[in-house]
């Protein structure tokens, strides 16, 4: 009897992930089935929290697997650009393609730790969990809805994006960089462009997932949190009562605020890494555009360089209009909470307290004197633009 008590106090704490039980889940099964295909997601840890390398089943050899293929076709890439003969238009077009596998690659590292180490993907759907026992029939309406349109987006895109190629390979020497070591006379050039567009499949797979995971992350997050926000709102009276229980409602925030630290750890890795190289991106294809005189002939070379730069500035504006509609409900909250600041302004733009000075300190060794002398610097160019405009 001692040791079944003894057994039953070492039994594992940590909550187990059922699908069945997740609505979440369940809404976002077009995703999840997109990412398991291009092998970018399993759930061998059943558990949130967990290490559990020993165990290896077919979808993580598979996750495995695509990640080094796309190491390897890093690594054929790099001989190409480490010593160039002049920086010309073919040359930054090669930066562009080598920059976006780049970027793949590292999207797949990115996941790969996600869902080896104490898996963070299923802790967020877990957390979600927490706060939505049982959540309403219109929030798993919404959230279902939402995943199927940037699914059924991104799938509706991957014709074109593979015609491109396709025309790319056979038509443009522009595409030859892709090929290599292999030249355009070789007798296995045809089998090695066939090799190429399933390789291409699987990085355009990791890059527009990669991206609609992390929309539709943002996406679920700012939901929960305007509910939540509305939900509070109801709860003020005019005269500023609150008529609710406050300390429920603060753990019911608490939960909100764990499941975006959570989802946020599963694609931070790779926000990270899109920001950077989105904008490489964005200034090498402007550099190709100011060379226009050496590519006018080459329709698909300004077909790339035009792809990229939309490609990489929508994918920017997207992640940053998402991420910020996330933060500016966080505000809303917190200006409900604390209210408006109360002190003396100067002319009612802010209040003035400790930490301008400590903060312009920081900034200017003589304090005040900096900041005055730096907003006099700012008026100044203000007057002349000002002038110059007029």
């Amino acid at each position: 009897m001692q040791e079944q008590g003894h057994n039953t106090d070492r039994e594992d704490p940590k909550p187990k992930f059922e699908v069945s039980c997740n609505e979440l889940f369940d809404s976002m099964r077009w995703l999840v089935t997109a990412m398991k295909c291009f092998g970018m997601i399993h759930f061998d840890n059943s558990s949130a929290g967990e290490k559990l390398y020993s165990r290896w089943s077919f979808s993580k050899i598979y996750q495995l697997v695509v990640m080094i293929l796309f190491a390897l076709n890093q690594i054929r890439l790099v001989p190409t650009l480490v010593s160039p003969n002049r920086i010309s238009p073919q040359f930054l077009a090669e930066v562009l393609a080598f920059s976006w596998m780049l970027m793949t690659l590292a999207f797949s590292v990115a996941m790969f730790k996600v869902c080896n180490n104490r898996n963070v993907f299923i802790a967020t759907l877990i957390s979600w969990k927490n706060f939505n026992p049982q959540p309403s029939p219109e929030k798993i309406v919404y959230f279902t809805k939402k995943c199927r349109r940037y699914v059924a987006f991104v799938m509706l895109s991957f014709p074109v994006n593979i015609g491109v190629v396709i025309g790319g390979l056979i038509s443009s020497p522009s595409f030859d960089f892709v090929l290599v070591p292999l030249s355009p006379d070789n007798e296995f050039i045809n089998l090695a462009r066939c090799a190429y567009v399933v390789l291409h499949i699987y990085l355009a797979g990791y890059y527009t997932m990669t991206i609609v995971l992390t929309l539709l992350l943002a996406d679920i997050s700012h939901y929960e949190l305007k509910q939540f926000n509305a939900q509070f709102r109801r709860c003020i009276t005019e005269d500023g009562n609150f008529i609710a229980d406050f300390e429920e409602r603060r753990r019911q925030h608490h939960r909100i605020c764990v499941f975006i630290g959570k989802a946020d750890a599963t694609v931070s890795l790779s926000v990270g890494f899109s920001f950077v190289l989105n904008l490489l991106q964005i200034l090498v294809g402007l550099y190709v555009f100011m060379a226009m005189s050496d590519i006018k002939d080459d329709v698909f070379m300004i077909i790339l360089a035009s792809a990229w730069i939309v490609g990489a500035v929508f994918t920017l504006g997207l992640m940053m209009v998402f991420c910020a509609y996330v933060n500016l409900e966080i505000s809303v909250l917190l200006s409900r909470l604390t209210g408006s600041s109360i002190g003396f302004t100067a002319c009612s733009m802010f209040v003035i307290d400790k930490s301008i000075f400590l903060t312009e300190r920081r900034r200017h060794p003589f304090g005040v004197f900096g900041m005055v002398q730096r907003e006099r610097h700012f008026y100044s160019h203000l007057v002349i633009s000002v002038i110059t405009f007029m």
